[in-house]
């Protein structure tokens, strides 16, 4: 029976934990948070799936990261960003893990991926990072549609989207759309002031961010504060291409500049509650799977982290050291 851990049972992590009461194979699974509180929250949300149904799976829940199974065939960190290395340090020190899935933001500075990725590397783990939109149908037919037409430039707009905490996401479907990962930002159109996120304890920004992939791949992403609900579209552009990818509505444009044609089909995005069980049983069965692989990710966080870490510093009148996002 292979052993599952889940660190952390917030809000992704207990719908991780959904996503494996589906799960057909035997499985164990050990959930860790010391709040005693997000483990009750997480057993509940377990059961609504599960039901009691799923003889083959046993979920336990505990309060200490010492109480794991010595011998871990995946772990899935999903605590908060600026607990997340200390976190790993531990499981390394004290477990015996194959493999790995980090929740984005992955950590908080250079400083801090490079000691995760040196540390994962030294002790022979594969990893990954959750940046799901590679595992999303409709950019799967995006990046095959480009496959032999280059993208000229990607644009990301929208309103009260969480700009600082979730770039992330948006600059690792850039790099996969576009084939790359080595790229140039430029945080100068970010608004001078800074908010408090709706996650306590950590900061959001406004305004423009714009930069471009060592191919000419240029990318834009603009976010603005509005008393309206959170929304975001993603535009994506080439010679014979214009398309507007609508998540909210479900609604992907396609503008043929050939002909002047213009398409809307409709999509809809899985949750991750439907999509962790899949990645498991893709890395379990392979040693593979679709999310972006440490080295990436940690290619796509650092200019970014960077960036954003000298921006927040100046807005701030100080010197920090790490960018308060999760």
């Amino acid at each position: 029976m292979k052993n599952i851990a889940i660190i952390g049972a917030g809000e992704l992590g207990s719908r991780h934990l959904q996503s494996f009461a589906t799960f057909r194979e035997p499985l164990r699974i050990q959930v860790v948070d010391p709040n005693a509180g997000a483990l009750v929250k997480a057993r509940e949300r377990f059961d609504d799936v599960q039901n009691g149904t799923s003889t083959h799976l046993s979920a336990t829940f505990l309060e200490e990261l010492d109480d794991l199974e010595r011998e871990i065939d995946l772990a899935i960190i999903a605590t908060t960003a600026n607990v997340r290395l200390t976190v790993l340090q531990k499981l390394v020190a004290l477990k015996q893990v194959r493999f790995l899935i980090l929740e984005k933001v992955a950590f908080q500075s250079q400083a801090e991926c490079e000691s995760a990725l040196n540390l994962i590397k030294g002790a022979g783990i594969e990893a990954w990072v959750n940046c799901p939109r590679r595992l999303y149908p409709v950019y799967n037919e995006l990046k095959k549609r480009f496959e032999n037409e280059k993208i000229s430039s990607i644009k990301v707009t929208g309103i009260n989207w969480g700009m600082a905490c979730n770039s992330v996401h948006f600059l690792d479907l850039f790099a996969y759309l576009s084939s790359s990962t080595d790229y140039k930002i430029d945080t100068g159109m970010l608004e001078n002031r800074i908010k408090e996120s709706k996650r306590s304890g950590f900061l959001e920004v406004l305004g423009c961010i714009t930069g471009a992939f060592e191919n000419g791949v240029e990318f834009e992403l603009e976010c603005i504060e509005s008393d309206a609900p959170p929304r975001v579209q993603i535009h994506i552009n080439s010679i014979n291409f214009n398309i507007t990818v609508n998540e909210a509505l479900g609604e992907l444009t396609i503008t043929d500049l050939r002909n002047r044609e213009t398409k809307t089909n409709k999509f809809s995005l899985p949750y991750q509650s439907s999509l962790s069980a899949s990645v498991a049983s893709d890395i379990l069965s392979s040693g593979r799977c679709a999310l972006p692989s440490i080295e990436d990710a940690v290619s796509i966080h650092i200019p970014y982290l960077n960036a954003l870490q000298h921006h927040i510093g100046m807005v701030l009148g100080k010197d920090i050291k790490c960018c308060p996002i999760t």
